[in-house]
């Protein structure tokens, strides 16, 4: 100890709140101040003190200096603190964080006291493990939270730029981020960043977390209630599995009470598209697309840039949780099919009125169509898909594998589909020249298989032969071959079983 008129020193070892270390303290009674600095070994007890202090699921040896400066007369303190963090664990489910005791960390900060109570954390530059926050905190005078400032934070699956967080008189909080990368989905569950208390957000980020299929990328904004409900507006794209699915949307989002859903309108493709998607306590979560450009959004969603314009609605109901199995019914009228299979080129000489704009020019167009798919994870089964114009109508069915990209589709081609209809009307006439089930005067029966880059057209032979004498060669034909492509009983026997037992000529 040292003493004179104005000040007094006094420095040691000592149990510094049950950790061993040094100390030194100076009081200067003229500008009545006092500073003390501690240095305290790495201890559990300086852990157990500030996990209870702040509320962390701490654990391990915590040491490091504190430097303390007070203002007597102000009743004012300012503590500084530059402690290492390896051999501590933290653990913040909220955030889905961890860090592990073997992983380097070093935090430092300034604190605040006004009368002895916790005013302000300043200075926050903490670097543990995978978490990374740099900002301050500031507290009102029963010591809550009252708002925070972070130029940075960032943690797996999260990082995040001048975020804000405020709270307001009724005890609800705001909260307003730039990110690069944001994850939304605790202000989807009932207790929240806010322990259960209203929300009201404001992000703008190029990557925001929905679900774990489901991102957008832009501006979203909107409140949560303390009851986990909320709805927010949206502009930008929305991703599905990170692959971009709709561009310059504007959506309205509801979610958290009971049934979340997403309705607006985008462009998908390049063609403007209403969206709606919901997801019940009490059903299958459901997806309902239409626009007024069917073929730019059929291309846009991967399913076929063969299609030119049309009016179209597309529906899927998604059977698993992972979204990864799925059925999909598309209704589409007044379009035009740019490349016809080979099967349909091959015989168009068939069509007493001719097959006119055959892939060349607008293509060959369509009055109506219809696709019914069954997606399991990679295979889609085509249930059916049938078309009808002036020029010609068609059926298929069959198999497609995404992984392996091995096609097996059957169908019928009716060329000049108006005469057939026509000339079926007449009785006895009719079914000899159309057959029973008046498919049409002339009906090829084809088949396309191998992969989707390299597929071989087969054509049935005997389906050349006109109405009855077709029925004769090959009966129940489509029906034969959805059952051998669509049936869920014997996958391998299907696949074992000959092509066909009629002539074929392939294309």
């Amino acid at each position: 100890m040292a003493f004179d008129k104005n000040r007094s020193d006094i420095s040691g070892t000592a149990s510094i709140m049950g950790a061993p270390g040094e100390f030194s303290v100076q009081f200067d009674r003229e500008k009545e101040t006092v500073t003390a600095i501690g240095l305290a070994s790495p201890s559990p007890e300086l852990a157990d003190l500030l996990a209870d202090r702040l509320q962390l699921r701490l654990a391990g040896q915590l040491g490091g200096k504190l430097v303390y400066t007070g203002d007597l007369a102000n009743n004012t303190a300012e503590l500084q603190i530059a402690a290492p963090l390896t051999g501590v664990s933290i653990d913040v489910p909220l955030l889905n964080w961890a860090k592990l005791p073997a992983e380097a960390g070093q935090a430092s900060m300034v604190i605040d006291l006004r009368g002895g109570e916790l005013a302000a954390i300043n200075n926050i530059d903490i670097v543990a493990g995978s978490l990374v926050a740099q900002g301050q905190v500031a507290f009102d005078t029963s010591g809550a939270v009252q708002a925070g400032f972070f130029e940075r934070v960032a943690w797996p699956g999260n990082d995040i730029r001048d975020l804000i967080i405020e709270s307001n008189q009724d005890k609800s909080w705001q909260v307003g981020a730039s990110a690069k990368i944001i994850d939304l989905v605790p202000l989807r569950r009932n207790k929240g960043v806010s322990g259960g208390e209203t929300i009201n957000f404001d992000f703008t980020a190029d990557q925001i977390i929905v679900d774990d299929q489901i991102s957008l990328s832009g501006q979203l904004f909107g409140a949560r209630s303390a009851d986990g409900a909320g709805n927010a507006d949206f502009s930008g794209s929305l991703l599905v599995r990170g692959e971009p699915l709709i561009t310059e949307a504007q959506f309205g989002i509801a979610f958290g009470a009971g049934d979340d859903a997403i309705a607006g309108i985008g462009l998908i493709g390049g063609g403007e598209t209403n969206f709606n998607f919901v997801d019940s306590t009490d059903g299958k979560p459901t997806l309902v697309l239409t626009s007024k450009n069917g073929g730019r959004m059929l291309s846009g969603l991967n399913i076929t840039d063969t299609v030119r314009g049309g009016d179209v609605r597309l529906e899927t109901i998604f059977e698993s949780e992972d979204y990864k199995s799925y059925n999909t019914r598309i209704d589409i009228e007044n379009f035009a099919v740019i490349e016809a299979p080979r099967a349909v080129r091959a015989f168009s000489v068939l069509s007493l009125a001719g097959l006119y704009a055959l892939v060349e020019g607008d293509g060959t167009g369509f009055k109506v169509g219809l696709a019914e798919l069954e997606t399991r994870g990679a295979l889609v089964k085509i249930k059916a898909l049938k078309a009808s114009g002036d020029a010609v109508a068609v059926n298929m069915l069959g198999v497609y594998d995404r992984a392996t990209k091995q096609v097996d589709v059957s169908g019928n081609l009716v060329p000049a589909s108006q005469i057939s209809r026509f000339v079926g009307e007449v009785p006895l006439i009719g079914n000899v020249l159309t057959g029973i089930d008046k498919s049409g005067i002339f009906t090829t029966q084809f088949r396309v298989t191998g992969r989707s880059d390299d597929m071989k057209t087969s054509i049935n032979a005997a389906s050349v032969a006109p109405g009855l004498l077709r029925d004769l060669l090959s009966p129940n034909w489509l029906k034969n071959e959805g059952n051998r492509l669509l049936d869920d009983k014997d996958e391998a026997t299907n696949k074992a079983a000959p092509e066909t037992a009629i002539p074929q000529t392939s294309q």
